[in-house]
Parts: structure tokens; C-alpha cells; sequence
């Protein structure tokens, strides 16, 4: 098979805005519920603030730094981006793909140096695998036979997907 020249897939585009939102939201939230808790009013009290805030940080991490809203495939070199960080590896250095565990919706890239990239199947994400996977036939990837057909038919995709420039 021919080697593929260049390919992308992209989350749509209000995902980002819509990340910036929601964290900068639940945060306020989470500097309230400090206060509130030192001040010792009535509220939700130390238990609940210091839950929220150890969720708010987990789910900073996930979306902030591992999951990926935009991928490029130039020939060995996959790129990616996530809100607070991008960078390039050679498909040689690509470990495995495979769906994530309790998220049905999300594939998992694990890199050779111990990172993983999460990647949230929209429409687009299978041409993509299909061009990884010809690019690097010995790489082990593994969709959700299910939900990866579902994610390509789903309505309301507001952009985003697959593109391939021979």
C-alpha cells in the first residue's frame, strides 16, 4: 500500500472553549468552597470542598494533559495537542492502541516512554487508525467494535474529523 503523505483528526472546535469554561467555573467554585469552609458558615463544609477540589485536579489532568483534541500523521511522525501541551512522536516509539477502561467513547495511544494520550472517538478517528495502521502494519491497535462504527454515524459532530492530503 501506498504511504500516506499527511492525515489529521480533530475533536470540533468548541471543545477547547468549552474545557476553558467548565474549568475556570468549577474552579471559582472550588476557591468559594475554601472560603466558605475557613470561615466556618454553614456550607457544604471541609469533607465535600476537599472532594471537590481532588476531583477538579484529577479532571484537570485527564483533560489538560492527556486528552488530545487534535492528532497529525505525517508520514512516521504523529503529532498531537492537548489543551496544555503538544509533541511529536515516530510511530516506532507508539507502543499500542487500544480503547480505555471505563470509557467508552475513548481510545488509549501508549507511548514507549510511559506517556498515554487519551483520544475521544468522534467522527474520523476510524480513517485515521486505518491510515496508522497502514503506515505501521506492526503496530497492535484495538477499537471498540461497537462504539467506533457508533462515533462515525453520531449526530450533531460540529466539525472536527478526518482529513488526508495525498
Amino acid at each position: 500500500m501506498p504511504a500516506i503523505s499527511r492525515s489529521s483528526y480533530r475533536m470540533p472546535p468548541m471543545y477547547r472553549p468549552m474545557l476553558a469554561v467548565l474549568f475556570t467555573a468549577f474552579s471559582l467554585a472550588a476557591g468559594f468552597l475554601w472560603v466558605d469552609s475557613a470561615s466556618g458558615s454553614a456550607g457544604p463544609g471541609w469533607l465535600f470542598t476537599v472532594a471537590w477540589t481532588g476531583v477538579l485536579a484529577y479532571l484537570a489532568r485527564v483533560f489538560l494533559l492527556q486528552t488530545v483534541y487534535e492528532l497529525h500523521l505525517d508520514g512516521d511522525d504523529l503529532s498531537w495537542k492537548v489543551p496544555l501541551r503538544s509533541g511529536t512522536v515516530r510511530l516506532s516509539d507508539v507502543r499500542e492502541l487500544r480503547p480505555t477502561k471505563g470509557e467508552p467513547n475513548s481510545e488509549l495511544i501508549r507511548l514507549a516512554d510511559g506517556k498515554a494520550l487519551r483520544v475521544m472517538m468522534w467522527k474520523g478517528f476510524l480513517p485515521f487508525i486505518d491510515d496508522i495502521t497502514r503506515q505501521a502494519p506492526h503496530l497492535p491497535v484495538r477499537v471498540r467494535p461497537f462504539f467506533s462504527p457508533l462515533a462515525e454515524k453520531w449526530p450533531l459532530q460540529g466539525g472536527g474529523g478526518y482529513e488526508r492530503r495525498d
